[in-house]
């Protein structure tokens, strides 16, 4: 994909809050940081903090947030890295989906549609190292 955005995105699991952490780095093709953001999201009640299906929603949340920051810096072509592969799973529908996620799930798949072209691919935690300074506030 030419002059793709690359949009990294990680979860934090709550810590006292119970709120999840989304931390997302938006870089040019060239590698620019176009932006960085670390939010905090709520899930819907009933969702177990520690469950794999609550990381998966928490997941897919960064990941429509990271495609929320491509729009805002006017990307055509984005590429969406997540370290989760339970929630690529889910897009590709080669895993079941939690019930808790389908709005996100139907959210994320609406915006990938305003974009070009939109592809969603597994980073491990090691490609993705900075997120978690980012996260700290470091």
């Amino acid at each position: 994909m030419k002059n793709a955005v690359h949009v990294y995105t990680t979860v934090a699991p709550p810590e006292s809050d119970g709120r999840w952490k989304a931390v997302l780095l938006v870089q040019s093709s060239s590698g620019r940081v176009l932006a960085e953001d670390v939010q905090h999201l709520v899930l819907k009640p009933g969702t177990h903090a520690g469950s794999g299906s609550a990381a998966s929603t928490a997941a897919l949340a960064a990941m429509l947030q990271g495609l929320i920051a491509a729009k805002q810096v006017r990307a055509r072509n984005v590429i969406v890295f997540s370290d989760r592969p339970r929630a690529l799973d889910a897009l590709s529908r080669q895993a079941r989906l939690a019930a808790s996620a389908v709005g996100t799930y139907l959210q994320l798949r609406a915006m990938a549609h305003s974009f070009a072209s939109v592809e969603f691919r597994y980073a491990s935690y090691p490609a993705i190292s900075d997120l978690p300074v980012i996260a700290a506030g470091g």
